[in-house]
């Protein structure tokens, strides 16, 4: 988890710029311009923040290192390349298809943190529980298995396919009839954001989050209010003016 993390969280990023490169392109090649342009400064973002906290020096030997490739430099690659391919053969309604990727990101991202930092805490206070009950001779915990190496190993590989599952779901969300009705994703439930906000004190950012996502879930065909206010204005007017002039041509 510790290191699926960090290409995670670059994941949920590039589906949030894609989905940004969707919503303001209306052809292929201004997306892909457009995305790969907001890549390059999220690139350029991290690199300077890498060398304002670990020093020009450490950050040189870290992308020089053939490691550093191997296990972040060609995933990434990977995913700007399916990115790129996407936008050249997709044919659909781009801005569905915005919508899509937006929810997918937002999902990913509340997963990954809640996944690595709030779900280990509990379930590892869980296990050091059981642990401590065997060793006490507590009844009720008897039933469960030994915690030693051979139990964390299996349970570590369960962890990792339950949040791989979990990812999965997400992404096959997305084109459901029910995201197709709702617009929200499928962590974006009042629930699940209830689950996500325990021991945090983040429940105006979520609420926040959730209120950004119902607005998403508005169709984006739909005029705005004040260019309907104006288009009507301009209709009154316009019957207004054919009316004075037709007076005036009558009175004559």
């Amino acid at each position: 988890m510790v290191a699926l993390a960090p290409l995670d969280f670059v994941r949920a990023l590039i589906l949030s710029l894609l989905g940004d490169a969707y919503k303001k392109n209306n052809s292929p090649q201004s997306a892909i311009k457009d995305f790969l342009a907001s890549v390059a400064i999220m690139a350029g973002v991290f690199l300077v923040l890498a060398v304002c906290k670990a020093g020009p020096r450490a950050t040189f030997e870290t992308l020089t290192h053939p490691m550093f490739y191997e296990v972040a430099a060609l995933p990434v690659l990977v995913m700007l390349l399916d990115c790129v391919l996407g936008i050249l053969t997709f044919r659909g309604d781009r801005m569905r298809q915005a919508e899509r990727l937006l929810a997918v990101s937002e999902d990913l991202a509340e997963w990954m943190m809640f996944s690595t930092f709030k779900m280990p805490i509990l379930l590892g206070a869980l296990i050091g529980l059981v642990a401590f009950g065997k060793q006490d001779g507590w009844d009720w915990v008897q039933g469960f298995p030994d915690v030693d190496g051979r139990f964390m190993r299996q349970f570590g590989l369960f962890y990792l396919a339950w949040y791989f599952c979990i990812k999965a779901l997400c992404a096959a969300y997305v084109h459901t009839a029910h995201f197709a009705q709702t617009g929200t994703g499928l962590l974006q439930a009042r629930w699940v954001q209830w689950i996500f906000a325990i021991g945090s004190k983040q429940e105006e950012k979520t609420t926040a989050s959730r209120r950004s996502v119902e607005q998403r879930s508005v169709d984006v065909s739909r005029p705005a209010p004040k260019s309907v206010l104006a288009f009507q204005e301009k209709v009154i007017r316009e019957a207004q003016a054919r009316r004075d002039a037709a007076t005036h041509d009558g009175s004559r």
